[in-house]
């Protein structure tokens, strides 16, 4: 999509030149994925996890910030970033309708830098099958950041097909390669990265019935919105009716 073709060079010179400590302060990767701040989206965000029963609250609770790329403690109450604030929010709402033990193997449609993944490392009861489809730039920063994160992590990189996925890894897959993939995950994600792709491609992943994955949560931007209007985004019209047509519950609401 032209949004991120506009980006890609930005990331390419990143990565060639060395990707600094302070990572997550690149202005690019700050204004493609990572939140700064506190405003009305984080406190939403801290008040829902706030209203969670007890077993998830102390899941919350025992989530901690990895000090990898440098993030700024946005969220004082929990100690940790708006960005990591943002993926618990996203991961304790797939908790309440899916049983975690039962996440074995999750596929997820653009990784940012790797912090959804790695929330679900630290609080999943086991360790999963976890498969990130990015851009090779994306690709990049996610194994820096995750192998730095933790030694326990183990991250393999894929380059060719035909693709060998390892149970119990972080599976980085470059996205020309994705329709190679033959897993069906118990859950297929994406935060915002989907809804940034061409319509075609939204299409095709529709088509696959995500996968064949038993469950999707997306969070995307609604094109038809004002605010939205200047990025030129394609519509996602396509998800929307493929969740509708393959799932026999779907709740589709408003952030």
């Amino acid at each position: 999509h032209p949004v991120w073709q506009k980006a890609r060079p930005a990331f390419g010179s990143l990565i060639q030149n060395g990707v600094p400590e302070d990572f997550l302060n690149h202005s690019e990767v700050g204004r493609q994925f990572c939140r700064s701040g506190f405003g009305e989206p984080q406190q939403h965000e801290l008040n829902y996890l706030r209203s969670l029963p007890r077993e998830f609250g102390d899941l919350v609770k025992r989530y901690r910030e990895s000090e990898v790329g440098g993030p700024e403690t946005d969220c004082r109450e929990l100690g940790i970033s708006a960005n990591s604030l943002g993926m618990l929010y996203y991961f304790m709402r797939i908790a309440e309708q899916k049983k975690l033990p039962s996440l074995h193997t999750i596929a997820e449609f653009g990784g940012g830098y790797g912090c959804l993944c790695r929330v679900f490392l630290e609080l999943l009861p086991q360790p999963p099958t976890y498969i990130i489809m990015d851009l090779p730039e994306m690709l990049t920063l996610q194994y820096l950041f995750l192998k730095a994160s933790s030694p326990g992590y183990k991250v393999v990189p894929h380059m060719m097909a035909p693709l060998q996925i390892e149970p119990g890894a972080v599976n980085l897959v470059p996205v020309h390669l994705a329709g190679s993939l033959t897993p069906r995950p118990d859950l297929f994600v994406s935060t915002f990265a989907l809804s940034e792709t061409p319509s075609r491609l939204q299409e095709q992943i529709a088509k696959g019935r995500f996968f064949g994955s038993e469950s999707v949560y997306l969070v995307g931007q609604e094109t038809d919105a004002r605010f939205w209007q200047h990025a030129g985004l394609d519509s996602p019209r396509a998800l929307h009716q493929a969740a509708r047509d393959f799932f026999s519950q779907v709740r589709l609401q408003p952030y």
